[in-house]
This record gives structure tokens, sequence and C-alpha cells, in this order.
């Protein structure tokens, strides 16, 4: 770590420049964009969530549900072959969502 106004090196744990004598303000965290971004974007995540999770959102037109559904096991199935990617959420969201407006496309095809 180095003094930000007259560049001395510093020790690990200093609170003040030896050199400048001023305050050094603490050290931000290091910005990792896969763990600080995933919820934002899709970053490292898997095709197949990403496509589940937009036919979870539009399973309430209920024609669209049993795609919802089918997106939903599959990204379940991708994700658990490729433990590093991301979008479980979003498989299960597609699969319960799926299932629950394809079970009620089947009533209303059954009542009828």
């Amino acid at each position: 770590m180095f003094c930000p106004w007259c560049g001395t090196q510093l020790a690990e744990a200093s609170r003040s420049c030896e050199s400048c004598g001023r305050e050094v303000p603490p050290s931000a965290p290091a910005y990792d964009v896969k763990k600080d971004m995933k919820f934002l974007l899709p970053v490292n995540t898997s095709g197949w969530a990403i496509a589940a999770g937009y036919a979870g959102l539009f399973s309430i037109t209920i024609m669209l549900a049993p795609l919802a559904l089918l997106l939903g096991v599959g990204a379940l199935v991708h994700l658990n072959r490729r433990p590093g990617l991301f979008g479980k959420g979003r498989a299960w969201f597609a699969t319960i969502a799926g299932g629950l407006f394809t079970l009620l496309l089947v009533t209303i095809l059954v009542v009828r």
C-alpha cells in the first residue's frame, strides 16, 4: 500500500504516512465483478436459466407455462452438471411458475 499524497510505501496496517504525516484513508475492498454483479447482470449465468426465467415471467399468459416448465427443468439439469454457473433461482422460479400455470391450463381445458 502507498500513500495517496506522497507515494511512500506504507506498512499494511498504517493509518498515517510516516513521510508526510497525513492520514491515509482505509483502502477499499477489491471489486469482484462476478460476485457483485451476478444479481444485476447475467455474469457467469447459464443461458438455460436466463431463458427459463423469462419464460417463467411470461408463463402468466398460461399458453407459455408448459415452455417455462420445460425450460426450468432443463436449466436445473444444466446447472447440476456445471456447478460453477449461477441461475438456480431463475430456474426454480420458472419451474414453479410454469408448473402452477400449466396445472391451471390443464384444469381449464378439462373443465371446458
